[in-house]
């Protein structure tokens, strides 16, 4: 993934991309060295690069490899569980179901 800083465009490994997080105009790219912010939209992201990334929410793609599991809290939102990264991201409820029978595969 080319990410542009002001020093020029820096390749970030797709194997090395945890997920994509989309806000506002802007798409945070969380790699395993930090994080990056490109103008990629998540809808073009997901096309490109869809066999190997899931939709977990409406601004979230999470690389397959890198899911460890669901969590759920007890208010009952599902979080995925990440291999690599410590923070947990929301899937959405009508994602649930959908994310359970793709990792079962």
């Amino acid at each position: 993934i080319g990410v542009r800083r002001r020093d020029g465009v820096h390749l970030v490994p797709l194997t090395e991309v945890l997920y994509f997080s989309a806000d506002q105009k802007y798409t945070t790219l969380r790699h395993s060295g930090g994080s990056e912010l490109i103008e990629d939209s998540l809808r073009a992201l997901e096309e490109e690069f869809g066999s190997r990334f899931v939709r977990v929410h409406r601004n979230a793609l999470v690389q397959r490899h890198c899911i460890a599991g669901l969590e759920r809290d007890d208010a009952g939102q599902y979080h995925v569980v990440l291999r690599g990264a410590p923070e947990r991201l929301a899937v959405s409820r009508r994602l649930v179901g959908e994310l359970r029978e793709q990792l079962r595969i």
